[in-house]
């Protein structure tokens, strides 16, 4: 089974399944990703042949509102299922911000499907939270590769205030090359 979700930020949650009766799940969700910007959603001026195998082999949406005009509340909604005030989280994180983010007891779609015996993973952007509780391991996800913040200088892996922002799972890493993740 494949979703492909298009508004915001980027996150996969990829799911492996621990048996052939179970599927497994790849959310993807994409800063300024349009929604006619894929092949399989009609694009003829952009080639995304592997998102449209994805896609071809799985399932996909046509209808995902975003609840807000930036990612931090629309991401914690659509992990936690809530609406982003009733989190509270109706706007986006700064890395000043270390209290604010995610609540670390808000359950998430990752803690619902690790608890049915799925192994989760997230790749890409967090941007839910900075401090140790709120970040990806402690809300849900066995794995995660990327930034918990939300400017990343894809060649330094700094956020926008110089404080290293590239992760493998509870640490931060240092790695040369470019990186949107």
């Amino acid at each position: 089974m494949l979703a492909i979700l298009h508004p915001q930020n980027l996150v996969v949650s990829s799911v492996q399944a621990g048996t052939a009766d179970r599927p497994n799940i790849v959310f993807i969700l994409a800063d300024d990703l349009g929604y006619g910007d894929l092949g399989c959603y009609g694009a003829t001026d952009l080639k995304t042949p592997n998102l449209d195998r994805l896609a071809d082999d799985g399932v996909t949406f046509t209808d995902f509102y975003a609840n807000a005009p930036v990612c931090s509340p629309t991401r914690a909604a659509f992990l936690s299922g809530r609406y982003q005030q009733r989190i509270g989280l109706d706007n986006a994180l700064y890395y000043q911000e270390m209290g604010r983010g995610l609540p670390s007891d808000a359950m998430t779609v990752a803690d619902d499907l690790r608890a049915s015996g799925c192994t989760t993973g997230l790749s890409g952007k967090w941007h839910l939270g900075y401090d140790f509780t709120r970040q990806p391991l402690q809300q849900g996800f066995d794995h995660f590769f990327g930034l918990l913040g939300g400017n990343h200088h894809y060649f330094k892996h700094m956020d926008r205030i110089g404080v290293p922002d590239l992760w493998l799972d509870n640490k931060p890493i240092e790695r040369e090359g470019y990186s949107t993740a």
